[in-house]
């Protein structure tokens, strides 16, 4: 984005997107590492979102500058819009009025948060300018002293142990993200060809100089997680002329603030990179004096997209008085049928949930006798399930489906088994779900359950489980009891995944209810899943008090509803909870049943299978009821709705 003032009051720019360079740098010094598997489906994600018929472009919000980075603007676009933002981003540079410029990246907390819950991240830096008496971002600066130890533009520009200088400092930040398991679209030096920041408007061959050795020096930090963005301004020319190179990018994009989207420039020639292309910085224009501030439609920014652009993978909408939360229709973007949000971005390479009706969907067995086939002897959900023979002599045997899988945002995987009943068993026989993660594929299991011939549900909690956005392989062992002989077969169907649509992370997200003005909050106080949930203040004495959404939603497709609740301790009676929804043009209830609850976490459920009217749903809620009798005021929780 242009700039009309100087540091402190201009530094409007952009974000970071893309993973590590996936080919070797040119120079002998310093390949870059193998980029992370998270990594790799990030970027892969990207490039393939844009061929769909719809869900094919990532909304994005920023939140500022160092110290100042906030959620204000992405809490505002939930509650205006009922959508999160698919990805959130920062940038490094610290702005604060009479410090010492410098680096910081206390944004990463949020941003690991959001990876976490199934968003995506990135970070900009506006590096202060090296060895200037003010280090502003448009001073001049002689771009070869950067790397001249004994410069003061190489004090400020890499420092020493004592005192690390700039890029150092971002190497620290973006650290903290890789040990977090978390890609970073990474854009370092955005409007290279504009002229209004110190890495700008420079002879070609002297920036992707300064690009090429930035990316060196930050390869041999071992950042795999870098998705590294090459961005240019709208409007200026020469968008090819800086691209430091196929294997030194993996992303293309174009930072646009006008009136009219559609008339952006650019677009055509940063195709024919051939490298996923977005929008890295969107607005209105940004001229202080524009007579459209504050009454920007921000819709024209996805049709001009769908119209001109389509194959964009991703937008950052910036913040403030440019961006969606204080200007007009951010509704009419964030739901767009286009627009991938938060909790709808997938980056498995197959669609996780199946009934083997037919199909044995890709798995395989392991020290089984024969099979795996689709079967129709028995299925749980469908008309197949699948089968494997197996030797109960021969101990543990495995049903597995080896693929990328993207379960962040879930809270449970779930999934249907039996044996069949012949052979001998010399006590019943175990199984256990489990899926392997990240680069060493560790295991982690939701514990041996007794199976028989009848239908049993396993789960596997994904709380605690790391590397989500990395799973390689997700299977059921099957262990027989020792002594247990002959042949009999195993057999396991619907599999699926609790998705989590509210975590509470980023505020209440349309939720409503409780006694006090502002109830109720996203507070720290206690979380079921990731660090917030939602919390309410509730007098016991008048009865049933409600926490919950009425916004519209379409639950066609889904099985099951489900929250996690708890109260705060106090001295009243037992108090009940019951998961509601209301459906069609009469808003009928129908709840999950009333289930005792305590100090502990309890979790509540509603089979939505046989409901009416799902595609017509008006309200989602918790109803809690205080036994009779119950005084004084109590405070409620609830996190992790989920949906299976």
């Amino acid at each position: 984005m242009r700039r009309h003032h100087r540091w402190l009051t201009a530094a409007l720019a952009v974000l970071g997107v893309i993973p590590a360079a996936l080919s070797a740098p040119g120079t002998a010094e310093a390949a870059a590492p193998p980029p992370s598997g998270a990594a790799r489906a990030v970027l892969r994600y990207l490039t393939d979102l844009p061929s769909g018929t719809r869900d094919r472009v990532v909304s994005g919000s920023f939140g500022h500058f160092g110290e100042e980075y906030s959620l204000d603007g992405a809490q505002t676009i939930r509650r205006v819009t009922g959508q999160n933002p698919g990805l959130l981003g920062c940038d490094y540079a610290s702005l604060l009025k009479g410090q010492k410029r410098h680096m910081d990246h206390g944004c990463n907390a949020t941003l690991i948060r959001h990876w976490r819950s199934g968003g995506l991240a990135t970070v900009s830096a506006h590096f202060p300018a090296p060895g200037t008496p003010g280090n502003d971002v448009d001073d001049t600066v002689a771009l070869a002293d950067l790397w001249k130890p004994g410069t003061a533009a190489y004090r400020d520009w890499i420092g020493d142990a004592a005192s690390p200088g700039y890029l150092p400092q971002v190497a620290a930040g973006l650290r903290e993200l890789r040990d977090a398991g978390v890609p970073v679209l990474f854009r370092p030096f955005h409007e290279m060809n504009g002229d209004w920041f110190w890495w700008g408007d420079q002879k070609a061959a002297v920036f992707t100089d300064l690009w090429r050795r930035t990316h060196d020096y930050l390869s041999r930090q071992g950042l795999d997680n870098l998705i590294w963005v090459y961005s240019t301004n709208h409007g200026v020319g020469r968008y090819t002329d800086y691209y430091p190179g196929a294997g030194y990018a993996d992303i293309v994009g174009l930072d646009a603030y006008l009136d009219d989207p559609g008339a952006t420039k650019g677009y055509t020639e940063l195709l024919r990179l051939g490298k996923p292309f977005a929008f890295t910085e969107i607005g209105p224009d940004n001229n202080p004096k524009r007579a459209t501030i504050h009454r920007f439609d921000y819709q024209r920014w996805i049709a001009a997209i769908a119209a001109k652009f389509p194959r964009t993978a991703y937008f950052l909408a910036w913040n403030k008085d440019l961006g969606p939360e204080e200007n007009l229709n951010a509704t009419g973007l964030m739901n767009h049928p286009w627009v991938v949000n938060h909790g709808e971005i997938d980056m498995s390479t197959e669609a996780l949930a199946t009934d083997f009706d037919g199909d044995v969907a890709g798995w395989t067995g392991f020290n089984v006798a024969g099979g795996p086939w689709p079967v129709q002897e028995w299925k749980a959900t469908g008309s197949h399930s699948l089968k494997a023979d197996v030797d109960l002599s021969r101990g543990e045997a495995f049903l597995n489906r080896i693929a990328a899988r993207d379960l962040r945002g879930r809270s449970a995987l779930r999934v249907s088994v039996r044996h069949a009943d012949w052979g001998t068993y010399a006590a019943p026989m175990t199984a256990k779900l489990y899926v392997r993660t990240g680069p060493d594929q560790t295991w982690y299991d939701g514990g041996a359950t007794a199976i028989g011939t009848g239908t049993t549900r396993l789960a596997l909690p994904l709380a605690a489980v790391p590397d989500l956005g990395d799973v390689r392989e997700i299977g059921v062992a099957f262990a027989p009891a020792p002594g247990s002989t002959g042949g009999s077969a195993v057999y396991v169907d619907d599999l699926g995944a609790d998705r989590i649509t509210d975590d509470f992370e980023l505020g209440p997200a349309g939720w409503s209810g409780g006694d006090d003005d502002g109830a109720p909050w996203s507070v720290t106080d206690w979380a079921a899943t990731g660090q917030r949930s939602l919390k309410a203040h509730v007098n016991l004495t008048p009865g049933e008090t409600y926490l919950s959404n009425a916004q519209p939603r379409d639950l066609r497709g889904h099985r099951r509803l489900s929250v996690t609740v708890r109260h705060a301790a106090g001295t009243f009676a037992p108090m009940t909870a019951k998961v509601y929804v209301r459906t069609g043009a009469t808003r009928a209830w129908y709840d999950g049943g009333a289930t005792p609850i305590g100090t502990a976490p309890a979790t509540l459920t509603i089979d939505l299978s046989r409901l009416p009217d799902l595609d017509q749903v008006s309200e989602i809620g918790v109803a809690y009821t205080p036994a009779p009798g119950s005084t004084e005021t109590a405070a409620i929780f609830l996190d992790t709705v989920a949906l299976d």
